[in-house]
């Protein structure tokens, strides 16, 4: 596999890939699933010790933890969730076997891979020593200064329950420091190549000490939703906000090489949009991942056959037209090599939002136990849930303390806008108490958002990002 950083400097993803009528995938999280997140570890627990201190020197210097984590643990994630397939028993001991051979030389991670690898063979019962043991393993890399980071969980389907993993590479730490609470946000990219998508851009999940931010899904609304509004000229209230905030908060070169490109950034979004229109007609032609540098050669030369073949269709895959923007775009994207610094600058800028959405999560978790137990909240309905209400309390956090709050409302209104569930009940409680809606620019958003954070929280924590 190649360094994740190749082509896209210090963190971002090249993601230059083209899907074509995707096939059947191996494992997959389904809307149905039971996704099973255990609070705590009780030191009763019938599976085991619930803290770790390793047994061993560490000789993680003699393990190649990149192809550990890129390669050999998702497969054997993947073969462990099938063994009960035909020969998947076998396939399950093979990839076992090689992992085993990998990180043969630590026996820290070895002892700790024998236990996962004997529990998940019943991942029901299992559960929380499952979760809790990659959570040793992830604490073992961290404090030897190795920067990787494995999540897992349980997932209970109609049909199934298996055991999965995602495994990241660990790209920057933050510092930050909620009213008195101290909280690290790491910013991880994501290492294995299993299908399982977070449709997300951070994580925390309940007894989490460090906020997440998942480079991969920040780096793609980044690319695909912010990057072209430099050039659009016809934008909402919000967007012109959102402008203004990109122009006094990116370095003037980024902001610079950023401006130049945006028109067939523009132009290919909306290339790209046109393509996935076509699903209501009847095309099954996706296109996924389309990164900062666009398309590469081959998939462009598919993409020119398909438009040809499609001419006079009624519903084409693709049209010759888009085909040729989107050759153009990726062309010249791929020439400036000053470009993946500007998109790195962008990336970092929105990152700063979601550590401090999450970095909250962690700190009302810590305090108060708020993803778990509702918060006090003076103003909502009685029927908002645990979670709306750990929503709520985030992106107020993120909006009222940002350096960029109208960009980070615009995030959060691109992530909840005609969606359901949650967060998008938290939003619209938000923008009902505010007397805004998305796409409007209200004055003095982030010290409105802290007054609302006051008045139904109870609190408005200043939030500081140390650099």
């Amino acid at each position: 596999m190649a360094d994740a950083s190749d082509e896209f400097g210090e963190f971002v993803t090249p993601a230059r890939t083209l899907w074509i009528r995707a096939a059947l995938v191996v494992l997959c999280l389904i809307a149905a699933a039971v996704v099973f997140w255990p609070r705590e570890f009780s030191a009763a627990s019938l599976f085991g010790p619930t803290s770790w201190t390793p047994s061993h020197d560490s000789q993680l210097q003699s393990v190649d933890l990149l192809v550990v984590h890129a390669q050999l643990l998702p497969a054997w994630g993947i073969a462990s969730a099938n063994r009960e397939v035909p020969g998947g028993k076998e396939a399950e001991a093979k990839a076992a076997a090689a992992l085993r051979a990998a990180i043969a030389a630590d026996k820290n991670l070895t002892e700790i891979f024998d236990e996962l690898r004997s529990l998940s063979a019943e991942p029901a019962e299992n559960a929380e020593r499952l979760i809790q043991l990659t959570k040793f393993w992830s604490a073992y890399l961290d404090g030897e200064g190795a920067p990787y980071l494995v999540q897992s969980n349980v997932v209970s389907t109609s049909s199934s329950t298996f055991f999965y993993l995602k495994s990241y590479e660990v790209r920057r730490d933050l510092a930050l420091s909620i009213g008195s609470e101290n909280v690290r946000a790491r910013e991880v990219l994501r290492l294995d190549k299993t299908n399982i998508v977070e449709q997300y851009l951070g994580a925390t999940a309940p007894g989490q000490e460090d906020a997440t931010v998942v480079l991969d899904r920040l780096s793609e609304f980044a690319v695909s939703r912010v990057w072209p509004m430099l050039a659009n000229d016809h934008l909402t209230p919000l967007g012109t906000k959102v402008v203004e905030e990109l122009r006094a908060n990116l370095a003037p070169e980024a902001l610079r090489i950023l401006t130049k490109h945006a028109p067939k950034r523009r132009l290919m979004q909306l290339a790209l949009d046109g393509v996935e229109s076509r699903r209501d007609c009847g095309s099954t032609f996706v296109i996924r991942a389309v990164g900062f540098a666009g398309l590469a050669s081959k998939d462009l030369d598919t993409l020119d056959r398909l438009a040809k073949q499609a001419q006079g269709h009624p519903c084409p895959d693709i049209t010759v037209e888009e085909a040729e923007i989107l050759r153009e775009a990726s062309e010249d994207f791929v020439d400036d090599d000053q470009l993946p610094g500007a998109v790195r600058a962008l990336v970092e800028l929105l990152g700063t939002n979601v550590a401090i959405h999450e970095a909250r999560h962690v700190v009302d978790d810590r305090l108060v136990d708020g993803l778990q137990q509702p918060m006090t909240c003076n103003d909502c309905p009685d029927s908002m849930s645990v979670v709306a209400i750990a929503e709520l309390s985030a992106y107020l956090a993120s909006i009222a303390w940002s350096p960029v709050p109208y960009t980070t409302f615009f995030q959060a209104c691109d992530a909840t806008e005609g969606q359901g569930g949650p967060h998008a009940r938290a939003m619209a409680l938000i923008m009902d108490r505010l007397e805004t809606f998305c796409g409007e620019a209200p004055p003095k958003l982030a010290e409105r958002a802290a007054g609302l954070e006051l008045r139904i929280l109870g609190r408005s924590d200043r939030v500081v990002l140390h650099k």
